[in-house]
């Protein structure tokens, strides 16, 4: 606690009766209260008790300026200690004292800033997505784990041979992404007859597996609705969406409700079917979708998932990563070559890295580091990496061609594209390194 303005007279604050195990301690215009107690109950009690008297005591409780607050921190808490949180990279206490007693009192700034979740950070604005427009996976069982699907209702094997029963309503679904976009569609075939379909165009940014789930969860839905002494199989030529669908732990919201859905319609099955094979269904199913790129109805009850998100993360630290390597000022010489970041290592070895960024044992680099006296190689030419790549005499057996003076540049990309001149390269740089002495002038 703060005290407002001049310290009273210490008779005054020592007039007041305390507790034994309650100690005030004054500062130039502070007020740290020492409190012992032998449980973490007590503690409390007895702090809170302590506080009362001292601000019906001394000074109204409108005076107590709210700069500083007093906080117990106990061994008996099973809590970590506030001390602890000073060292955490996440957040911040500081300006705290403790005492050696069984139970502390420590003063600590009111305004603590503690961030341990990625959800208390200040939004960057690299795109206008909202959080809640992102899909999120679900944890846990989506139902009690003694409940399943019935053993008939999924299967991976090839379902094609029950189109042609006359007892059965054949569903046939199918997803699709192109340049136009994403669609979803499904189709109901009963006694030769298509009685039925269903088409959608989902977001640009949704995927395939999103459209596939969206087809059979509208499916399963009409399924449901049938008459209930009416089997119906619905065909999918997607097999992770029928083992996702199948599972009452799948992280996915919409495989969740297609199972809660299956397990309510035992009369309803899901079947793989080979897709573009000449099924009539699943190529009938697979045209209507692909049109629903183009001239679906808009469906927006799926979310984008996290995969579009991380995209434009990586496009953005991209566009930023190569801005500040075109406008950078140092490692030009490796930006002549390689002008283009990438998140694909390049395959160069130590001697490439020497060699193109003319930083190792060439005397005219030396040299401008003040490590050597001179920048001349002891055959007469200034020792550069050009020097010893295309005319020293020492180096005459891996030798290539020395460009004119306005082609340097490109000459060193040409070399660092070449697998035969980078090995002449290597050579030549594991020759300089093991014989420096050839390479000094005299």
């Amino acid at each position: 606690m703060q005290w407002p303005g001049p310290v009273e007279p210490r008779s005054q604050r020592n007039n007041q009766v305390w507790p034994d195990n309650v100690h005030i301690q004054a500062f130039s215009d502070d007020f740290v209260l020492v409190i012992d107690a032998d449980t973490n109950k007590s503690l409390v009690e007895d702090t809170q008790s302590a506080i009362t008297q001292f601000s019906s005591c001394f000074v109204s409780k409108s005076n107590i300026q709210n700069e500083e607050e007093t906080f117990l921190d106990s061994k008996a808490i099973p809590t970590p200690h506030i001390g602890s949180l000073s060292h955490h990279p996440n957040g911040s206490v500081t300006n705290y004292t403790r005492h050696p007693t069984p139970a502390h009192a420590i003063t600590v700034r009111s305004q603590v800033h503690i961030n341990l979740s990625p959800k208390n950070l200040s939004p960057l604005n690299i795109t206008d997505i909202q959080p809640q427009d992102l899909e999120t996976k679900a944890t846990g069982w989506s139902i009690h784990p003694s409940e399943h699907l019935e053993q008939n209702q999924i299967s991976l094997e090839d379902g094609e041979e029950n189109i042609v029963r006359k007892d059965i309503i054949n569903i046939f679904t199918d997803g699709s992404k192109a340049e136009h976009g994403v669609g979803a569609a499904f189709c109901v075939l009963t006694n030769d007859i298509w009685a039925y379909q269903w088409s959608a165009k989902l977001n640009n940014n949704n995927t395939v597996f999103q459209a596939e789930l969206t087809a059979l969860h509208e499916a399963v839905i009409y399924a449901s609705h049938l008459p209930n002494h009416n089997t119906s199989k619905i065909h999918v030529d997607n097999r992770a969406s029928i083992m996702a669908s199948s599972n009452s732990k799948s992280t996915n919201e919409t495989a969740r409700k297609i199972f809660k859905i299956l397990l309510t319609n035992p009369r309803t099955a899901v079947s793989w079917v080979k897709a573009h094979a000449g099924n009539i269904g699943n190529d009938r199913a697979d045209q209507l979708a692909k049109d629903a790129t183009q001239h679906g109805q808009p469906y927006s009850l799926i979310k984008l998932p996290q995969l579009h998100m991380k995209g434009l993360l990586r496009k953005s630290m991209l566009e930023k990563w190569q801005t500040s390597w075109k406008n950078g000022d140092t490692g030009r010489k490796i930006y002549n070559i390689l002008p283009s970041v990438s998140l694909r290592p390049t395959n160069c070895i130590r001697e490439d890295v020497i060699f193109f960024s003319q930083h190792g044992p060439f005397l005219a680099y030396l040299k401008r580091f003040h490590l050597s006296d001179s920048d001349f190689c002891s055959c007469g030419g200034i020792g550069t990496a050009l020097h010893y790549a295309t005319e020293c005499i020492y180096t005459v057996s891996s030798h290539m061609r020395k460009p004119a003076p306005n082609f340097e540049q490109e000459w060193m990309k040409r070399v660092a594209n070449n697998l035969v001149s980078r090995h002449k390269i290597r050579g030549i740089i594991k020759f300089i390194s093991e014989r420096r002495y050839l390479f000094r002038p005299p």
